[in-house]
């Protein structure tokens, strides 16, 4: 039986951002898709395309309504092809209605993306992909426990309160508010991380025996740490062990270097 066709996919990404675990993972599972890199706007501060082709509240509007990225646009096999009918007239219903395709779908938000991506890759060639998502129903809990720790806690709390302040407080009106809510944020961070130590064992995944898509986000975490300075080696042993077991991929390899970063180990 021939794999289902693929859909089209476009990711929306940042060098160095969150959405890097999902580029590597789509490396990593080869599946074809294409990037529209997003740059930060320096004055506005806000998300739009490097190559100027979409700017913010087209993004808003048409892929991500709070302009973040990640954000993975799916368009379904049949919108990008000749239709799905009868082969006596490939662009009408059986019912003689004309065909119209399904219109794409924007998928957004880390843990959402990534679970995609590796059902994506399973539901192609199910006795061959690797299970990224876990090889069983409890390790699929543990996996969407990772991701969801990872994006709420670890980025929208601890990385949310160190770097935008000014999502919480009116940091103009009270300055010193905002350096109490960074102040916060890093107590935060300190304390996930020791967290995310406590839960690796050694020379093993985040879950089970295999790899899964979290050790994928938690690499990205990592790198995150040592721009903050932190000592991430020396500090996290077994989460350093993962980390650069991770880096030794082609995948993470390749989507590093199209991300224009260098390597940490």
């Amino acid at each position: 039986m021939a794999p289902p066709p693929l859909p089209k996919l476009i990711l929306y990404r940042i060098d160095g951002a969150c959405s890097l675990a999902a580029h590597m993972t789509l490396h990593e599972l080869q599946i074809y898709f294409t990037t529209t890199r997003m740059v930060i706007n320096p004055t506005t501060q806000k998300a739009e395309a490097a190559d100027g082709t979409l700017t913010y509240d087209d993004y808003v509007r048409e892929i991500h309504p709070n302009g973040q990225v990640p954000a993975l646009e799916v368009y379904p096999p049949e919108s990008h092809s000749n239709g799905t009918t009868t082969p006596e007239n490939k662009n009408e219903t059986p019912e003689g209605e004309p065909h119209k395709p399904s219109p794409p779908v924007a998928i957004t938000e880390n843990p959402a993306i990534l679970m995609y991506i590796a059902d994506l890759a399973t539901s192609l060639n199910p006795n061959t992909a690797p299970k990224l998502a876990g090889s069983t129903l409890l390790e699929r809990a543990q996996v969407t426990s990772w991701l969801t720790f990872l994006s709420g806690s670890v980025h929208g709390q601890a990385f949310g309160a160190l770097y935008r302040p000014r999502r919480y407080i009116d940091g103009e009106r009270f300055p010193q508010a905002e350096t109490a809510v960074r102040e916060a944020g890093r107590r935060s961070l300190d304390l996930f991380y020791g967290q995310i130590e406590d839960r690796l064992v050694e020379g093993k995944w985040a879950v089970g025996e295999g790899m899964t898509v979290a050790d994928f986000n938690l690499y990205v975490f990592y790198r995150w740490g040592i721009d903050l300075g932190i000592k991430m080696k020396e500090v996290y042993p077994k989460w350093s062990d993962l980390a650069r077991r991770l880096e030794g991929r082609p995948s993470v390899k390749t989507a590093v270097w199209l991300e224009g970063l260098g390597s940490v180990f």
